[in-house]
């Protein structure tokens, strides 16, 4: 986990035990220790965590990082680029952000305005730093340490900072994006439930893979 800064799947992980136990002239055999599989053996060391995948191979990661883990449970939805955005950049003064399922568009209309939409609130600054210090305190400690320095910071700096450095590792970079991507995707999600807005609305066409940013940071 310290090298890959995601979580390892299961089968990965007992072929690694497996090599390593080869190369000290031993052998590992969760049977022989008596568990019918290996999850069982896993379930029975308090510092994994598991996420278990439907007909997949479940995922492993340290108990101190299940709120990651649990990004990468199922695969996430694309979300439509203007829903993206309308979420996740920060409120501009004196502005509303409506969504008008007549026309199917995001709107920006000055407050106050007569237009008649469904109100998007974008999600609060205080929560996206949130988003980045929980991420940040579940990785590795040289990490860890590194990623909480920038959000030390004042102002949009601080998401410029934090991408800088996320961008020093490819590595945590993903599981940042896979991370951002599922509180996003949650939040829209129980917006648009609670407003009546069928899935298929917020959700993007099946294509090629697409990365976006938060406001204020760096492309």
């Amino acid at each position: 986990y310290s090298e890959r800064h995601s979580p390892l799947p299961g089968a990965f992980v007992k072929a690694q035990m497996l090599e390593e136990a080869k190369q000290d002239g031993a052998m590992f055999s969760e049977r022989e220790l008596g568990f019918r599989r290996f999850i069982e053996f896993v379930r029975t060391v308090p510092e994994i965590a598991i996420q278990g995948r439907s007909g997949s191979d479940i995922l492993l990661a340290p108990v101190t990082a299940t709120e990651l883990l649990a990004a990468y449970a199922s695969p996430l939805p694309r979300l439509r680029r203007d829903f993206w955005r309308a979420f996740i950049e920060f409120p501009v003064p004196n502005t509303v952000r409506l969504y008008d399922p007549a026309e199917d568009k995001i709107l920006h209309e000055n407050a106050g305005t007569q237009r008649q939409g469904i109100v998007i609130n974008p999600v609060p600054r205080e929560t996206q730093l949130q988003w980045r210090r929980t991420f940040s305190e579940e990785q590795p400690e040289a990490i860890r340490s590194d990623l909480l320095a920038a959000l030390d910071g004042v102002g949009s700096a601080v998401f410029n900072e934090f991408s800088r450095r996320l961008r020093e590792n490819p590595s945590v970079m993903r599981a940042w994006n896979r991370y951002l991507q599922k509180q996003i995707t949650d939040h829209v999600e129980a917006w648009a439930a609670a407003n009546n807005i069928r899935e298929e609305t917020w959700l993007a066409p099946v294509r090629g893979p697409e990365f976006f940013r938060a406001a204020g940071e760096a492309a």
